[in-house]
């Protein structure tokens, strides 16, 4: 039979070992979420910045400048409106029959 100073000797052996396994995986996961933080505030970083230009880009001054220097835009005319029922389907769009379910086509 094996003497008890053995079996505890193995026992504390294989405790060792074990705290040895979880404390390198606990090492290893504090890395982990160290680079997760660090990629969360490089996102947040990112998004404000894109934000700022988003307002930046969006500002009613430059839209109108813009739209006046690059599209000729007028006055909606008589001929353009329809009636509602003239405007096609999405489906009618879709399969390529824009004047079947409206009787007639867009001007």
């Amino acid at each position: 039979m094996i003497p008890t100073n053995a079996i505890m000797a193995i026992l504390a052996a294989l405790t060792a070992f074990l705290m040895f396994a979880v404390s390198y995986r606990v090492k290893g996961l504090e890395e982990d979420l160290v680079a997760v933080e660090r990629a969360r505030v490089e996102s947040e970083s990112t998004i404000h910045v894109l934000r700022a230009e988003w307002s930046f880009l969006t500002r009613p001054d430059r839209l109108s400048d813009l739209v006046s220097r690059h599209l000729e835009l007028g006055a909606v005319g008589v001929g353009q409106a329809v009636a509602f029922d003239a405007v096609p389907t999405l489906a009618a769009l879709a399969a390529g029959d824009v004047g079947a379910e409206t009787g007639a086509a867009l001007p």
